[in-house]
């Protein structure tokens, strides 16, 4: 059981569904309506037929009760200069705090549906240390979750921002600075504490 939780306009679902050689089950979400024809189009083009996709907000993720083995999250994100040559003069410090809290929320809510020993996939393709390294740290720290090491193009995450240190897993995830690509940041997470009926974890393991 794979949960895609922000998936349009596709591209992603559709790799995933090919890794899984059209088994097992994907749920496939987004938040905006007008996005989902795009995701239901791409899909149909590439013969996926182990996909189920709702119009759903990535942070209600729980009312699907449902409990998934792996959770790929490429959130809503700032983006980044190379992508939007206008990115200086449209975005503020604002914006970027603005996503960072969404994201959270996302990673959140994600944790909630994710099974004993799950894992999940974070990605954005911004630059802003508050959307990456610290959105990782605080996920550290408050949700029960580890970083695992991934062989993956990049060069370690930063563990010191803003003379701030920060938890020694977050290296394990990958900046990928731009030059020959545009810039992305990954990282995997493995569930490894059990939470409360409140959504708290109670108990590490």
């Amino acid at each position: 059981m794979v949960l895609d939780a922000c998936a349009a306009p596709g591209g992603k679902t559709v790799q995933l569904a090919d890794l899984m050689r059209n088994t097992g089950v994907i749920i496939a979400l987004d938040f905006k309506r007008r996005r989902l024809t795009a995701l239901a189009n791409h899909l149909e083009r590439c013969h996926v037929k182990n996909t189920i996709v709702y119009h759903l907000d990535a942070r209600h993720a729980s009312k699907l009760k449902v409990r998934f083995d792996r959770i790929l999250l490429d959130v809503p994100c700032s983006g980044n200069f190379v992508t939007d040559e206008e990115w200086f003069s449209k975005r503020t410090m604002n914006d970027v705090e603005r996503n960072a809290r969404l994201q959270r929320a996302i990673l959140a809510e994600a944790v909630k549906t994710l099974k004993e020993d799950g894992e999940i996939v974070y990605a954005t393709c911004s630059l802003e240390p508050e959307e990456d390294e610290l959105n990782i740290d605080w996920a550290v720290k408050n949700l029960g979750l580890r970083v695992e090491r991934i062989n993956c193009y990049g060069e370690k995450a930063l563990t010191e921002v803003f003379g701030r240190r920060l938890d020694d897993s977050v290296e394990n995830c990958r900046r990928i600075w731009p030059g020959r690509t545009q810039g992305f940041f990954v990282c995997k997470l493995k569930k490894c504490g059990v939470q409360d009926a409140s959504g708290k974890i109670r108990k590490q393991v």
